[in-house]
């Protein structure tokens, strides 16, 4: 479905955002094998909802593919940590209800 998405949209398309529920705990090797899956058909983005998502095995599986942090404001918890994990370093961010992606400088 991913590819029929991107291929509509084609060079006007920009980062498709993942949001992933709040009790939706780590899951490395899931996230692994899904952004192998996709390779570089399409740019992606994740927002974990849940804490525990958010430590160096998940950075480093998103900069091995290559793929954007979201850090969302939803005025439901504090923004995550901007971390960077694309190449060239890039930050997603999303404020209720607009996405953005941004050049990140490190």
């Amino acid at each position: 479905m991913t590819d029929a998405i991107a291929s509509v949209l084609g060079p006007k398309q920009g980062p498709l955002l993942f949001q992933l529920p709040p009790n939706f705990k780590k899951d490395v090797s899931r996230l692994s094998a899904f952004l192998s899956y996709i390779g570089k058909r399409a740019q992606l983005t994740f927002e974990f909802r849940h804490a525990s998502w958010y430590d160096e095995e998940v950075y480093a599986c998103l900069r091995e593919h290559g793929c954007p942090l979201c850090a969302a404001d939803m005025d439901e918890e504090p923004i995550a940590e901007i971390v960077p994990t694309a190449d060239p370093p890039a930050a997603t961010s999303r404020m209720m209800p607009l996405l953005t992606m941004k050049p990140l400088t490190v």
